[in-house]
């Protein structure tokens, strides 16, 4: 659990984790402004007010966070790998991955 305060050194959305948190936290705090600073060049509206206000109706209190990537191979199949959110030993681990067959 991450608590924000104004003690602590600011956030930044220097990792995927911190962008995830950050961007949950401008939510839950109705700042649609800061939201879309979070987004890459050129993609900021892609969050319309309107799906914005729908997302403030789904954050609760808690939340757990993970890291996945999406592999995409030529043929259209996928592979979704699920990550251990911290390095373990120096390096990042697998926890579960599947496969996504294209129909």
């Amino acid at each position: 659990m991450c608590s924000f305060s104004a003690c602590e050194t600011a956030l930044k959305p220097d990792t995927p984790g911190n962008a995830a948190l950050l961007m949950v936290k401008a939510i839950s705090d109705g700042d649609y402004a800061r939201l879309k600073e979070y987004f890459c060049e050129g993609r900021e509206g892609k969050v319309s007010e309107g799906t914005f206000q729908d997302s403030r109706k789904l954050i609760t209190t808690g939340a757990s966070y993970a890291n996945y990537e999406l592999v995409t191979f030529e043929n259209g199949e996928m592979l979704l790998i699920m990550l251990t959110p911290y390095q373990i030993n120096g390096k990042y681990e697998i926890q579960m991955s599947l496969l996504f067959r294209k129909k």
